[in-house]
């Protein structure tokens, strides 16, 4: 069973949103500050947190004009930092589904297209292992 979670349209000016320690700064719009905590409070429920950080292993299905595919692993101190780190910096529109299996999947769509990302869930252990 899948959960749609919510949809957000955003602009590059949106996303410019994190600092070295992955703090907010600089945003505008309620709205985009009630997606972030949805979004993060998702997290909690899937991801194990290990001294404030997210750890994920995330997918990427048909990115850009190119419809490449690839994977990256991340550690991530939130919602905002995770997104920086794999949204592109272009104007786009973000729905966001819960799987049961624990995955989260992102449809982004934008001007090249629409990249389809999984997002999923690691411990430390299995990031450091897998992830190095």
């Amino acid at each position: 069973m899948t959960e749609q979670i919510e949809t957000l349209m955003i602009w590059p000016d949106d996303y410019e949103y994190t600092d070295e320690n992955g703090d907010i700064k600089d945003m505008e719009g309620y709205e985009w500050y009630d997606f972030l905590e949805n979004l993060e409070s998702t997290f909690k429920e899937y991801n194990t947190k290990n001294d404030d950080e997210y750890y994920w292993k995330v997918i990427g299905h048909h990115m850009g004009w190119l419809k490449r595919e690839g994977y990256k692993y991340v550690r991530a101190k939130g919602a905002a930092w995770l997104l920086s780190e794999i949204l592109p910096k272009d104007d786009c529109r973000i729905q966001v589904v819960r799987e049961d299996t624990g995955t989260i999947c992102l449809s982004v769509g934008h001007h090249d297209g629409s990249d389809y990302y999984e997002l999923i869930p690691l411990t430390y252990n299995e990031f450091m292992e897998e992830g190095r």
